[in-house]
C-alpha cells in the first residue's frame, strides 16, 4: 500500500515537532530530527515498509528525548536509564539503541558515575567502603567498575574516616554517659559499613575524650539525633 505525503506543517506549541499529512489527513507527529533523518518531503510517496521505518525512527526520537531529560536532572546510572525507559513501554531494542546512543556522546558513563559518586559518598556523608559497594551494586553499577572506583581507599583512610566521623558525631552526645555514648557512636559506625575494628580504634579515642571533658551524665536521652 503506498500513500503520498500532502502537507507538512510545522507545530506552532511545539516548532521543533511536524505534522505529516497522507492523502490529505494527519498521520502523524514527528521530531525535526526524524524530518531530516527520513527525508521526508511534500509529494513524497510512502510505502508501507517506509511508514513504519518512520514510526520507529519517531519512537526512538521521544526515548532519546526523555532520557536527556532523566540524565540532565541529575546523573544516572545505564541500569536505572533503563529501568525508566522499560517503565515508559519502550522496547529492548530501542532501549539498547538508546543507551549506546548516550554512552557514545558521553551522557552515560558509569565509570564516572561510580568515581563521583565514592568521593561524595566520603566526603558529605563518611561512607564506609562496604557501603559504598552495596550503593554502586544497587546502582547496577559492574563489579569490575566498583573495583576500581574504590581502589584508592586505602585501610589508613578508612580507619581514619572512621574516627573523622566518630568525632563529630560525638559533638551532640559528649555531655551523656560513656555508655550511651559507645552505643550510639558504635551503631552510628556500623550503619555506615565500618568494619569492627575500625569502629574499636575510634571508641577508645572517643574514651579518652570523654574521660578528659569530665562528662558522665546520667541522662541518657538527649532526643533525635
Amino acid at each position: 500500500m503506498e500513500r503520498t505525503i500532502t502537507k507538512i506543517e510545522q507545530g506552532k506549541r511545539h516548532p521543533e515537532r511536524f505534522n505529516i499529512f497522507l492523502d490529505g489527513e494527519f498521520a502523524l507527529s514527528v521530531h525535526e530530527d526524524v524530518l531530516v533523518k527520513c527525508r521526508l518531503h511534500k509529494g513524497q510517496t510512502v510505502h508501507e515498509d517506509d511508514w513504519r521505518g518512520v514510526l520507529r525512527e519517531e519512537e526512538e526520537a521521544k526515548a532519546k528525548q526523555l532520557a536527556l531529560k532523566y540524565v540532565a536532572y541529575k546523573p544516572r546510572t545505564e541500569q536505572e536509564i533503563v529501568r525508566y525507559l522499560r517503565e515508559k513501554g519502550f522496547s529492548n531494542a530501542i532501549v539498547a539503541t538508546v543507551i549506546a546512543w548516550l554512552t557514545q556522546y558521553r551522557y552515560l558513563d558509569d565509570r564516572a558515575y561510580a568515581n563521583a559518586w565514592v568521593g561524595e559518598r566520603r566526603r558529605t556523608k563518611g561512607a564506609s567502603r562496604e557501603l559504598l559497594r552495596m550503593e554502586l551494586r544497587q546502582k547496577g553499577i559492574a563489579e569490575q567498575t566498583i573495583d576500581e572506583a574504590l581502589a584508592d581507599l586505602s585501610a589508613t583512610d578508612e580507619a581514619d574516616l572512621a574516627r573523622e566521623w566518630a568525632f563529630k558525631r560525638y559533638a551532640r552526645v559528649r555531655h551523656l554517659d560513656w555508655q550511651t555514648v559507645q552505643r550510639r557512636i558504635g551503631s552510628f559506625l556500623a550503619r555506615k559499613g565500618y568494619s569492627y575494628s575500625d569502629i574499636a580504634s575510634a571508641l577508645r579515642e572517643l574514651r579518652r575524650a570523654h574521660d578528659e571533658d569530665g562528662s558522665d551524665g546520667e541522662d541518657g536521652s538527649d532526643g533525635n539525633e
